[in-house]
């Protein structure tokens, strides 16, 4: 619901409960299977702090119930940063000091569960939503699953293949490691401060009204390309300052990296306002569309792009 929810909400003003139970039921019973899998998988494979380690990862997909979009789609972002940001923000920074204070990683992992708890019962008394689905709403869980099958596959492929690259480069090119993480890892999370641009749009764009939605969704790929743009000048100017000084210079990174990084940026962020647009139209399952298609051209031309990227051995 994350991707077509908050513009069905935004279409169907007298639907919107509706929408919004129907979605937390297939949340509930997806977390229900995914959390506790998660838990054991993660158990399975750490060495160490094993027991906070399975919590957190569970505790990360319970992260799935924040109502967050639902609000987007109503274009109220007060209700937002009282029943998620705030929470998450303030038990996160809570279990950061516990943690300085000698505590485990576990801390952090209680204060996720706790936040997706407390966003649920805030969405409920600040925002009128119900706490808890009908029954109905669970046994209409599966078709509704089915429904958006493509999506979800599409999201799994996006999720597993934007891991991999860490993982593909140690392999191939073991010393182009440290230069791509220290790009990758501010490339992504100012890419993710610009997610808070598509989310606005997103009530925006979502209307009835199919040739205002198409007008709309014009102006909503202008937009996220010219943040694209905006955000990819900021990082070539300011990533040859930053590097060396979160990684006290012990990694070199080349200028034509940070300019393909730049590039990334300005398509990532054209590819929102195009995500936006497709699902305006009723074309979201074109989605996973292509993001199968930029995983496989990924995985198939990762391995040889990197290798020129690594000096030879004197």
């Amino acid at each position: 619901m994350g991707v077509v929810g908050p513009q069905r909400v935004a279409k169907s003003p007298r639907g919107r409960l509706g929408i919004y139970r129907r979605a937390q039921a297939c949340k509930l019973i997806a977390t229900a299977v995914l959390a506790p899998a998660a838990a054991l998988l993660t158990a399975a494979l750490v060495q160490t702090e094993t027991a906070s380690a399975a919590l957190l990862a569970g505790a990360t997909v319970l992260t799935a119930l924040s109502p967050a979009w639902f609000f987007v789609g109503t274009h109220r972002p007060g209700l937002t940063l009282a029943c998620d940001t705030i929470p998450r923000v303030g038990l996160s920074v809570a279990a950061a000091a516990a943690i300085a204070l000698g505590g485990g990683l576990a801390f952090y992992g209680a204060a996720l569960v706790a936040a997706a708890a407390i966003g649920v019962i805030l969405a409920g008394r600040l925002g009128g939503l119900p706490v808890m689905p009908r029954r109905r709403d669970f046994t209409r869980a599966p078709s509704t699953i089915r429904e958006h099958s493509a999506l979800v596959a599409g999201r799994a492929v996006s999720t597993v293949y934007t891991s991999l690259p860490s993982a593909f480069l140690g392999v191939v090119a073991p010393a182009g490691v440290a230069a791509y993480t220290a790009l990758d890892r501010p490339l992504r999370m100012g890419f993710g401060i610009l997610g808070a641009v598509p989310a606005r749009l997103q009530s925006f764009v979502g209307v009835a009204d199919e040739a205002v939605a198409r007008r709309r969704s014009i102006v909503a790929i202008g937009v996220n390309a010219a943040v694209g743009i905006a955000a990819a000048t900021i990082f070539v100017l300011v990533m040859p300052l930053v590097v060396p000084v979160l990684f006290s210079g012990a990694v070199d990174v080349d200028f034509t990296l940070v300019a393909l990084g730049a590039a990334l940026l300005v398509v990532m962020s054209t590819s929102r306002g195009l995500g936006l647009s497709l699902v305006a139209a009723g074309a979201a399952p074109s989605i996973s569309v292509a993001i199968v298609a930029a995983a496989s051209t990924a995985v198939v031309t990762l391995p040889s792009s990197a290798r020129p990227a690594v000096p030879p051995e004197q």
